[in-house]
């Protein structure tokens, strides 16, 4: 029986497959491996060619934490066409500072933790009505490009969702052209 229910365990996880996806942005190929499709849905695609803005956003099926509540963890990747080249560092205070939702940062990553010089990347806390969030957060410049990858969860189910949403967050690459 025990042999029966690992092997179901096994084939559900070989299942998890994670895709890799682009988006032809502002004439650069942004490609991403969004999270398990079995798990995550798109749910919001825009992309404002007049605004030099797009949004490319997943959320997670329900997922209940051990008090029964369910919660669906999203990823959004925020991009937009900067007006110069900045440094990565300034795009991430600028783009926190203007953020709604003031977070704490518990660890920062730098470049090596995706082999693209520049890009920073946030692990973080806040709170909100009166719940605990765990977020992990990319910000990434390409030239005149600013991308911003965020994945957001209560911290009671953080770890059911964390291995998708850092997987997306740190994939982000850049392709000239289409």
């Amino acid at each position: 029986m025990q042999l029966i229910a690992l092997y179901i365990l096994l084939l559900f996880t070989l299942q998890r497959k994670s895709t890799v996806e682009s988006a032809d942005v502002f004439g650069v190929k942004l490609q991403f491996e969004r999270p398990d499709k079995v798990t995550w849905h798109t749910f919001q695609r825009q992309h404002d060619d007049s605004l030099g803005v797009g949004t490319i956003s997943f959320r997670s099926l329900p997922v209940v934490d051990r008090k029964g509540r369910a919660y669906e963890p999203i990823v959004a990747i925020i991009y937009e066409k900067l007006a110069d080249s900045i440094s990565v560092h300034t795009y991430a205070d600028t783009k926190q500072a203007s953020s709604r939702t003031k977070w704490t940062v518990l660890r920062t990553y730098g470049p090596e933790a995706r082999g693209y010089q520049n890009a920073a990347f946030y692990d973080g806390e806040y709170e909100a009505a009166g719940e605990q969030h765990a977020i992990i957060v990319g910000y990434m410049v390409y030239g005149t490009l600013g991308v911003q990858v965020i994945g957001d969860c209560p911290a009671s189910i953080f770890s059911e969702v964390e291995d998708d949403v850092r997987r997306c967050v740190q994939s982000i690459r850049f392709v000239e052209g289409k």
